[in-house]
């Protein structure tokens, strides 16, 4: 039997081995074993087949598989030999009575092959299970990467947006002329600009396929972004490129060393990148790849806020100097998107009239039974949708969606005599399509309206479940009637073609509009069609929160998927609208302190500092009720509260007042408001001790920083040690993680009666906290107060100390600026910032440190050590051999310091087996070697017993080396030859030491 290496390859090999153990399957004696451990064999290799599925191996485990397979192959097949020869004897055996004892010997004689199966069968399945848990492993690595480069899931909708096209569609596209170029092109950009409605995100998806299946292999990568209006929150520039980097790192195995380091970089520290760093990963992963193709739909619906658009336009332009990488943006023929593309070649999108004619024969099935449209009314209906479309397929669509409803012949032949074209056609088509939703019956007509209502007036995309629930709510009853539930195609089929099922995340079907325009259209006709619409969604929030089973602690929130719309938005909608009705439903739900203290429960959870168990429902008052309208950002309902006589400093459980709520929140106009009463506290503190102040800071709400800093008794020092430390630390945080940190800081620092020298936890400075710092500009601000500590001890170490520990050379030419730093302050351990700087092979901070005039250059640890020891005490020769040249380019360096052991610089560098640092030190006139006292000798000794100790290979050559420039050394100096004149005479094989490492 002959296999290849693959998937196939372990199915086959899995069925051999299930099929040997069939015939096995009555065996007895010597050949039972061996049936038990095919049995377990047969379902592992069924096991591996699904695991090397995945065709992205990497080539070291590609390599693997083959070998595994090979090796299963060869010892079944010895098995299928084995157990023929064994049935063939048995069969012989029963027919010929005289030979039995002969066969019995034979069979007998087999044991020894059986036995050496068994061992070859043990050794495949511990390499077997050792590759699956090896792949296995390195998938959930992938996993993992990819989950934090990107939530976004652009494959999903590329298979939802490429099952909507028409077979055939797009063809005109994928063979034009420009589109060729492109394709052939190294580092093309074609610009594909389409009037609304023109198909282009479902061209976008036709060229995604067409790549996928004809261009992509294992150097030739694909990747691509769908921008969506809906989605700005989470379509940042950093997302999006995540997205094109996830799904780069999801095609190749393995991972990059540029992907695998920027991950490793940010995920360890717990920190976020910059769209900036996102895309210089981007462009180096151009030289991993021949080329990348990246296909860019919708460019016009991508944010503008943060500058999103701008970012993703200039980090993509950016990339094309590699020549590796494609792109093909489709955007509506926007003035400042054009200019930036202007240079590139354009593509206009048009629906193309067979694409037209291809989606309408496909739909045709749809009109009614009883409604014959025979061939010749189709081919009418096909031209005069695509005389009236101009080019727009979303036009053509409606256009369709108006005729599919219709009752009778006569009624679709009046309706396509009445089709026009023209510049406000596609407004004309909607105005059309909401007129035949009045005309439906009621019921279908109040559909219609309230499902446009949320979806159009909701404060977030709904879920179907949601909406299903929403449009269900009726005033009179205390729950939902499961009966009134509502089908989602009847929703669909009320709106007449305006509404579509989509997804905002892999696992969350949506209801949407049918397209952008749709949704502007709407915004411009609000007034008309949803003037009431506030009044609704407000009504129906509250009296779904009024339902009896909220009343308790103990229901089933799968069963009731709108309850975490409704208590996050019930005060937005209830705020906008000025309805009697709704002030009444308000009031008897803020009354109901159970139903309340659930609502804010459920809100809350996330932001609570021990979790939802701190609150019970026992633990409020009817106050809560001001906290839920604080935190919910409630101005209007949190002043008729007040009005009402609640009391607005009380404290939940956690020990947090309503005001400190809105402060976390960033809730503006509510902390103005309770800011203006004498009862409030603007310093109350919650069980952690912080105050609004520091909550305000470290959430990087700039505005209420503002706000409480002007109030006159506001406290800026907190009292208790650790509450001083978490509001600094959580600060220095927020520092680094928000675009506003910096800003706070300067107004806080600007105040005369902060302490920012205070110190915590036995000496942690402010100060130290701002080294950390990913911006310098925290560090700065700290450095321009004259009165700043700057020598401050924390644990022995200063802040100077801690940027050499760490690196941050700019955080230490910042320090080393100030003219009362003390460089040459030890740790407790008698080791000083140059002696880290140094052992860690940092070769900025060594250099700043050794420019000043002011360092001990000599200072030693406790184990008498100079930093010149730490230079050389690493085993990488090139960085230690430029860290040894910077300190002896100091003239008042002692290269001759002897530690508690007796051995100085070059016995560090002889030890460590680096030829650099040894030629560079025998160099030296100042170098003492007391050869009398047989120094030299044993200088000799350690580099051969270390060598002695080295794998072969470049180790021993490098102690080779030293020990014939030692040899060379000593033996000139015992001819009073000078040092210069030594390095002169030194070994050849020195001089070439980096060749031969070639």
């Amino acid at each position: 039997m002959s296999f290849g290496f693959g998937v196939g390859d372990f199915l086959a090999v899995a069925k051999l081995a299930n099929d040997i153990w069939q015939k096995l399957h009555d065996s007895l004696g010597q050949f039972a074993d061996i049936r038990d451990e095919i049995k377990g064999y047969s379902s592992l290799l069924y096991s591996v087949s699904k695991t090397v599925s995945n065709q992205y191996l990497a080539p070291e485990q590609a390599e693997g598989r083959d070998a595994s397979a090979r090796a299963c192959r060869s010892v079944l097949e010895d098995l299928q030999k084995l157990v023929d020869k064994y049935r063939r004897l048995t069969n012989e055996a029963h027919g010929l009575a005289a030979n039995v004892r002969q066969k019995a010997k034979k069979l007998q004689w087999d044991q020894d092959d059986a036995r050496d199966l068994r061992a070859r069968i043990t050794s495949t399945t511990t390499v077997l299970r050792g590759l699956c848990e090896t792949i296995a492993s390195d998938q959930q690595a992938r996993r993992e990467l990819c989950r934090w480069l990107s939530e976004l899931d652009f494959p999903a909708e590329q298979r939802e947006i490429y099952s909507r096209h028409q077979h055939g569609s797009g063809e005109w596209l994928l063979q034009s002329e420009r589109f060729k170029r492109w394709l052939e092109s190294e580092g093309g950009v074609l610009l594909c600009p389409g009037d609304p409605g023109a198909g282009k995100t479902v061209l976008a998806s036709i060229v995604i396929d067409h790549l996928w299946n004809s261009v992509r292999t294992g150097r030739i990568g694909v990747a691509y972004i769908y921008c969506d209006y809906l989605k700005h929150g989470g379509q940042t520039s950093l997302h999006l490129v995540g997205s094109l980097l996830k799904q780069l790192a999801e095609q190749q195995n393995p991972i990059s060393e540029s992907l695998r380091s920027y991950y490793d970089e940010h995920r360890c520290r717990n920190t976020d990148p910059t769209p900036e760093r996102a895309f210089k990963v981007l462009k180096a992963e151009c030289d991993n790849w021949s080329r990348i193709f990246i296909i860019v739909d919708a460019l016009d619906e991508c944010s503008e806020k943060d500058a999103t658009r701008q970012r993703l336009i200039e980090g993509l332009l950016s990339l094309q100097g590699s020549n590796r990488m494609n792109i093909l943006v489709t955007t509506r023929p926007i003035p400042s998107i054009l200019c930036e593309f202007e240079v590139w070649e354009h593509l206009a999108i048009r629906a193309n009239s067979a694409d037209i004619q291809n989606y309408l024969l496909g739909q045709m099935n749809r009109f009614s039974k009883r409604v014959v449209v025979g061939k010749h009314l189709q081919a009418q209906i096909i031209s005069a949708i695509i005389d009236a479309a101009e080019g727009m397929f979303l036009l053509a669509r409606l256009t369709f969606e108006s005729l599919v409803g219709l009752k009778n012949l006569k009624a679709i032949k009046d309706t396509l005599n009445k089709l026009s074209g023209g510049a406000d056609s596609l407004d004309s088509a909607y105005d059309d399509t909401m007129k035949r939703i009045e005309e439906q019956d009621q019921p279908s007509h109040e559909l219609a309206i309230r499902t446009l209502s949320w979806i159009t007036q909701g404060q977030r995309v709904l879920s179907i479940a949601e909406i299903q629930q929403a449009i269900s709510i009726e005033l009179k009853y205390s729950d939902l009637d499961s009966d009134s539930m509502i089908d989602c195609d009847d929703i669909i089929s009320a709106c007449a073609g305006l509404v579509t099922r989509g997804h905002d995340s892999p696992d969350n079907e949506i209801l949407r509009l049918v397209h952008y325009t749709t949704q502007e259209y709407f915004e411009r006709k609000t007034t008309k069609y949803f003037s009431e619409a506030q009044k609704y969604l407000a009504s129906s929030c509250l009296t779904y929160l009024l339902f009896d089973v909220f009343s308790g602690e103990c229901w089933n929130a799968e069963q009731y998927p709108f309850y975490e719309y409704a208590v996050w938005y019930w005060g937005h909608h209830a705020e906008n609208c000025d309805d009697e009705a709704i002030r009444i439903l308000t009031t008897t739900f803020l009354d109901d302190a159970r139903r309340v203290s659930g609502a804010f429960r459920h809100v809350a959870k996330y932001y609570l500092p021990h979790g939802i168990e701190r609150l019970k429902h026992n633990d409020f008052n009817p106050s809560s009720a001001m906290h839920l309208a604080a935190f919910l950002g409630l101005t209007k309902v949190a002043s008729k509260l007040l009005e009402d006589g609640f009391k607005p400093d009380v404290k939940d459980s956690s020990g947090v007042t309503p005001l400190s709520w809105a402060v976390k929140r960033g809730h503006e106009q509510v902390v103005n408001l309770l800011m203006t009463r004498e009862d409030v506290d603007p310093n109350a503190r919650n069980r952690s001790g912080m105050t609004p102040l520091a909550v305000a800071a470290i959430n990087g709400h700039i505005a209420i920083v503002r706000l409480l800093l002007a109030c006159e008794n506001i406290e800026l020092n907190a009292k208790k040690e650790l509450t001083v430390y978490e509001q600094w630390a959580k600060l220095s945080w927020m520092i680094n993680r928000h675009q506003n940190g910096l800003q706070i800081l300067k107004l806080l620092l600007a105040r005369e009666d902060i302490d920012f020298n205070v110190k915590f936890l036995g000496g942690l400075t402010p100060l130290m906290m701002a080294t950390e710092y990913k911006s310098v500009g925290g560090l700065q601000l700290f450095l321009a107060r004259k009165d700043i500590e700057v020598n401050a001890v924390f644990r022995s170490r200063t802040a100077l100390y801690r940027t050499a520990l760490s690196n941050r050379v700019e955080a230490m030419r910042l320090l080393l600026a100030r003219e009362d730093i003390q460089v040459n302050v030890k740790n407790k351990k008698g080791l000083t910032a140059l002696h880290v700087a140094a052992k860690y092979a940092e070769f900025e901070a060594v250099q700043l440190l050794l420019a000043r005039d002011d360092l001990e250059v000599n200072a030693t640890d406790e184990n008498g050590e100079s930093a010149l020891f730490g230079a050389i005490e690493n085993d990488s020769d090139t960085p230690n051999l430029e860290l040894a040249e910077l300190f002896l380019a100091r003239g008042d360096v002692d290269l001759n310091i002897r530690n508690l052991y007796g051995y100085a610089p070059l016995h560090h560098a002889v030890r460590s087996g680096q030829p650099g640092v040894v030629q560079l030190f025998l160099t030296r006139e100042d170098l003492e070697i007391n050869i009398e006292d047989g120094e030299g000798g044993r200088l000799v000794s350690l580099a051969e017993d270390e060598r002695d100790k080295a794998d072969e290979g470049m180790k021993c050559d490098a102690y080779n080396t030293i020990i014939d420039l030692l040899r060379s050394y000593f033996l000139q100096r015992s001819s009073n030859t000078t040092s210069a004149n030594i390095l002169q005479q030194l070994p050849q094989r020195l001089a070439h030491t980096d060749d031969d490492d070639d």
